[in-house]
């Protein structure tokens, strides 16, 4: 009996130590260093997908004045070993005003209202297509001053109007580097770049957005 009784207490004392053991294993488990390593694969993970979005964008160079230039920098980029294509933008030129008065009705009573006003001696004309279609045009100005000078001399005749805002575009030829090329253009490069072609300026849009010249 005591042999039996040994033997059971010996079982009962190893049986203690490997639950002990199985705790410090289930505590490493759970340790900082566990969650560090999660927190650097969520961070690769993180990077990863910041990557595939950056391949997505292409580096635009241009703003210069003369076409020419922009031929230059093409052909300063090629040395450099970064290839790039003409591509054309549209910017904002100029920005005119218009004076407009609303006529509510149908195209009759437009056509009346602008008769009286022709008939004050007010130069005006019936805007046919477009976004606002249908309005009488009183002046096109060069500055917002202007048309809000006019507009406070026809109030005072009687007449209410409205200034709108008109944006003259040109198409404009700039360069475009591709996804995998624009890493060779680092802030170095880009600095050298403006040394060599004053008012250059550069942005990021997606790769194929602007459409391509000939050049």
């Amino acid at each position: 009996m005591r042999w039996v009784f040994l033997c059971l207490l010996l079982i009962n004392i190893l049986y203690a130590l490997w639950q002990v053991q199985q705790g410090k294993l289930q505590l490493r488990a759970d340790s900082p260093a566990s969650v560090v390593v999660e927190t650097l694969q969520r961070s690769e993970s993180s990077s990863a997908q910041g990557s595939d979005v950056a391949a997505g964008l292409c580096m635009h160079l241009g703003g210069l004045a003369e076409s020419g230039d922009l031929r230059a920098l093409r052909q300063r980029l090629l040395a450099l070993g970064v290839e790039a294509r003409m591509v054309s933008l549209d910017i904002v030129s100029e920005e005119d005003y218009l004076l407009v008065k609303t006529v509510p009705g149908t195209r009759n009573e437009a056509l009346a209202a602008l008769r009286l006003l022709q008939d004050g001696g007010i130069e005006s004309y019936l805007i046919g297509d477009g976004a606002m279609a249908g309005k009488i045009a009183l002046g096109v100005f060069a500055s917002r001053e202007s048309a809000s000078s006019r507009r406070e001399q026809l109030q005072l005749q009687g007449y209410e109007s409205d200034i709108e805002q008109l944006e003259r575009h040109v198409s404009q030829p700039w360069l475009e580097v591709d996804a995998a090329a624009r890493r060779l253009v680092d802030a170095r490069m880009l600095q050298r770049l403006r040394e060599a072609f004053p008012g250059l300026v550069h942005h990021y849009r997606p790769c194929g957005s602007l459409p391509a010249v000939n050049g």
